[in-house]
């Protein structure tokens, strides 16, 4: 059965509303997604394609404010076709934890060569602390006391920013606020004011899921504070003052969160003070500047002054994990991947929490084919991350390599168990059942990948590759015409769509096949002529060999 369209039209929270509708199976079988972030179309100036809006079945979008024209949610909506059904829900936003919440004015300066910004929210305190002449050390004191924020401003504060949402959310078809209100204590719901955690995430999931007539995953409020989820890439650490006045049972002085801009999951408010003071007060030659001219001239391709920038920015702070990581990016990107894994290394040794360094080390190790080194540190990325799907698909990768195919099919099923919508991992899986000759396994799972990404012209080969292998001719001929519909510029699928023709016995339009095949990659002519020889000892009988060769030689070396 061929999925509807489900458009995910919001901003940077469609991540987490994909993320969890695809943990719905009911859902999943019926609707295939594709999210579009607002804010990214509003900065490039594009629009929902035409063909888009003209398939969708389902729109489930946040209100964009009619200023912004053909993007805006009222003129969407007038577009849609009339069997689409719509669910709104509004732009899930709490400052009640971040009562310090500003823009950060020094983001004009940082965001050019930083496409977060490193810390991109701003601190209206630490700013003000700056401006005024204060020290670090007193900065640090004042924000530390458990009384520089008083309850009665917090809760002020809290019911500000509920009574906001309430309103904006009272005319949609998905409400927040009361959830907010009666968990925000107990549950941590927010990472930053814009980035909701998980737990926010799945309640605002299982109202569409019930909207649409689907039973709901799971009960959000079951989770537990975790440091790493679907946008918990930034994570501002909450003052004591907060915690304190605002009864936050999950947190406490001591509490770590996770942060990509420093390569860490152990970031402290003491650390988070220090590192906002110092990006606050940015120069030329502060270790942050050079870090941004690295970045900056690695965006630009040129590697060897990125190198040199991000060596001065070391030199000037080597206790930086972020700083080796970006290194170890530049290196890797020139080929020199012995530089890159010493990079990656000093990172971990500075930061060993931070699994996603572990990952960039296990993908340098492929590359240099030290795969039981590599598969190591997959391992230890797994360890310290055991729901993220990727180090079960990285482990799965390396064990194909070391042919370790049972092993490998345990993992790209973990995989799957975690992220049941990614077709590559269907892929995979399909081709260790295509080794193991277990061919209707593999071809169940090379539907399933095409399920998911119809569009993708590889798993219609693979497909059609193991409906030869059971015999299935006809069948396997159609799949593989599908893969050069989809991409006519590759020869390899000319080439096995001729292999498949030539096992049926259809020598005329191999033939033909074959020639196109010739044309896109004239080296592997060949490879074609030795199948073509094999074929004809084997399968025809002497007259239909006299015809065949050389005449058949003839015609395809005429290409």
């Amino acid at each position: 059965m061929k999925k509807e369209l489900c458009v995910i039209y919001a901003n940077c929270q469609n991540q987490t509303i994909a993320h969890f509708l695809q943990k719905s199976p009911a859902f999943n079988q019926k609707y295939l997604i594709r999210k579009y972030s607002v804010a990214a179309m509003i900065e490039n100036g594009s629009r929902l394609a035409p063909e888009v809006i003209e398939q969708a079945k389902l729109f489930i979008y946040q209100p964009v404010k009619d200023t912004h024209g053909e993007r805006a949610s009222n003129y969407l909506l007038q577009e849609l076709p009339a069997d689409c059904h719509t669910v709104s829900f509004p732009s899930l936003y709490f400052t009640g934890y971040f009562p310090q919440y500003c823009k950060n004015p020094a983001l004009k300066t940082i965001r050019p060569n930083h496409p977060h910004g490193v810390i991109p929210h701003g601190d209206a305190n630490i700013i003000s602390l700056v401006n005024q002449g204060k020290s670090d050390r007193e900065i640090s004191d004042l924000l530390h006391n458990r009384n520089f924020y008083t309850q009665e401003y917090l809760l002020a504060k809290v019911e500000e920013s509920l009574a906001e949402l309430a309103r904006r959310e009272s005319e949609l078809d998905v409400r927040v606020s009361d959830f907010i209100r009666d968990n925000y204590q107990s549950h941590q719901l927010f990472y930053s004011q814009n980035h909701p955690t998980d737990i926010l995430g799945m309640f605002v999931v299982n109202q569409i899921l019930e909207l649409l007539g689907f039973s709901p995953i799971q009960d959000p409020l079951s989770l537990s504070r975790s440091l790493r989820g679907v946008q918990s890439n930034v994570q501002i650490p909450f003052y004591p003052s907060v915690i304190e006045h605002l009864h936050l049972t999950f947190a406490g002085r001591e509490t770590v969160y996770g942060h990509n801009g420093f390569c860490t999951n152990r970031m402290t408010f003491a650390r988070y003070i220090s590192e906002y003071i110092e990006l606050h007060k940015l120069n030329d030659h502060s270790p942050n500047f050079y870090y941004f001219q690295g970045i900056k001239f690695g965006q630009s391709g040129k590697h060897q002054l990125a190198i040199n920038a991000l060596n001065q920015a070391i030199a000037l702070k080597p206790g930086n994990a972020a700083y080796y990581q970006e290194l170890g990016k530049i290196y890797e990107k020139t080929k020199n991947l012995a530089e890159a894994e010493a990079a990656y290394k000093q990172g971990i040794k500075l930061s060993p929490d931070w699994d996603q360094l572990y990952e960039l080390l296990g993908n340098v190790m492929l590359e240099q084919k030290k795969y039981s080194a590599a598969l190591t540190i997959f391992k230890k990325a797994a360890i310290k991350a055991p729901n993220c799907d990727s180090y079960y698909y990285s482990l799965g990768r390396t064990l194909l390599k070391l042919n370790r195919l049972n092993d490998a099919e345990k993992c790209f099923h973990k995989a799957i168990q975690l992220e049941p919508t990614k077709s590559f991992y269907y892929r995979y899986l399909g081709d260790i059942y295509k080794k193991k000759g277990q061919f209707d396994l593999a071809k169940h799972n090379y539907q399933k990948a095409i399920s998911i990404s119809p569009n993708t012209a590889y798993f219609y080969r693979s497909l059609a590759d193991v409906l030869a292998k059971q015999n299935l001719l006809d069948e396997a001929i159609n799949t593989c015409e599908q893969a050069t519909q989809l991409n006519s510029r590759n020869p390899n699928f000319y080439r096995t769509l001729g292999d498949i023709q030539l096992q049926k016995g259809d020598v005329t339009h191999a033939l033909k096949t074959y020639q196109r095949a010739i044309k896109l990659k004239p080296d592997q002519v060949k490879q074609i002529f030795a199948q073509l020889e094999e074929f004809i000892q084997a399968k025809v009988d002497s007259t239909t060999a006299n015809n065949l060769s050389p005449l058949a030689m003839t015609e395809v070396q005429s290409t």
